[in-house]
């Protein structure tokens, strides 16, 4: 049943750090995409991330991910080749009070191929609608390859190397990709199957399982208390069977806490 549970939190696109409802979730049914008047026009869903995120987890064609949204804004408006979706961040206002995301939308609410979005969507409903999304680094980018919607990465990251999206090199491949439009040189159905089998290993067959160790994710005010869960672990937890547990315990007799002995290492592999 575990495993079952687990093979359908992957097909259904379940990550670690985009979440597909708000953090109030209203209720009702989740929303639809707009639709844009220039219905002649392929329309781009680009997902934002918190942009207190920090940009240096590897090359990226901008600057940060403030301007990665901007220029891509300026560039629809001034070309007016395709629509764009802007799916801002679910938690968006949980961690940046700056407002970024409103000046942006309040900057180009006049642009009839722009559209900024704090609703919920259906992964299902964005690739019924939309011909690309976009993403610097972000889980859409699986996620939303799984789902069978291409994809386009403004920076590297993790899984940019393994084929499962459009990596271009350039602010210049970049750009032209979004005019150039569909057909995109990509074979969805094939990334498709290797996003699902990505994810499944790195969230689940890979992961090492442990009752020590809360679920990491944002928490409300009407969440059980951090240390609750923490205490309910370590009294749940059976140290002679938990893998966390018993690599710290192999490891603990062998030397020095800033050297990576093998015991821990594993836990990264198996």
């Amino acid at each position: 049943m575990l495993a079952q549970a687990r093979s359908a939190a992957v097909l259904k696109g379940v990550g670690r750090h985009f979440r597909w409802v708000p953090v109030d979730p209203l209720v009702g049914s989740p929303a639809t995409p707009v639709p844009f008047l220039n219905s002649d026009r392929p329309n781009y869903c680009l997902f934002t991330h918190t942009f207190t995120d920090q940009p240096a987890a590897d090359e990226a064609l901008f600057v940060d991910h403030l301007e990665w949204v901007e220029e891509t804004c300026r560039h629809a408006v001034a070309t007016q080749a395709y629509n764009l979706i802007i799916k801002i961040h679910p938690l968006d206002r949980a961690y940046d009070v700056s407002g970024a995301a409103d000046r942006l939308a309040a900057a180009f609410a006049s642009a009839p191929n722009i559209h900024f979005t704090r609703d919920q969507i259906e992964p299902e409903e964005l690739t019924k609608h939309c011909a690309l999304g976009l993403t610097v680094r972000g889980t859409p980018g699986l996620e939303m390859s799984a789902a069978g919607l291409p994809m386009m990465l403004a920076g590297r990251g993790l899984y940019s190397d393994t084929g499962i999206c459009l990596v271009p090199r350039t602010r210049a491949e970049y750009f032209s990709l979004l005019v150039e439009g569909p057909p995109f040189p990509i074979d969805i159905a094939t990334q498709s199957l290797r996003a699902r089998r990505y994810m499944a290993f790195d969230r689940h067959w890979s992961a090492p399982m442990t009752d020590l160790v809360p679920a990491f994710s944002h928490r409300t005010a009407a969440d059980p208390s951090l240390w609750a869960l923490i205490v309910d672990g370590i009294n749940s937890a059976c140290l002679e069977t938990d893998q966390v547990a018993r690599a710290i315990a192999r490891s603990w007799s062998k030397g020095s806490a800033k050297v990576m002995v093998p015991e821990l290492e594993g836990l990264l592999i198996e």
